[in-house]
């Protein structure tokens, strides 16, 4: 299941907004992936919690600077 526009929007904001972090975005053929500058298992467990509420399990990356949605 991919992201909508809308979900995209209102978690870059809140990322932004409570932790002053920047969500990337990127779209590839089948796919999203979103990357992060910096990131803590604050900013980790938040967008797990907010993808979980849309049934969307994020996998990241060794580093945790990055995740695609499953």
């Amino acid at each position: 299941m991919l992201l909508s526009f809308d979900d995209i929007i209102e978690l870059k904001s809140n990322l932004l907004k409570i932790y002053n972090e920047k969500l990337h975005t990127h779209d590839t053929c089948g796919g999203q992936y979103f990357s992060l500058d910096k990131t803590n298992d604050e900013i980790e467990n938040y967008i797990k919690q907010y993808l979980k509420k849309k049934n969307i399990t994020p996998i990241f990356s060794e580093d945790k600077l990055s995740f695609s949605v499953n």
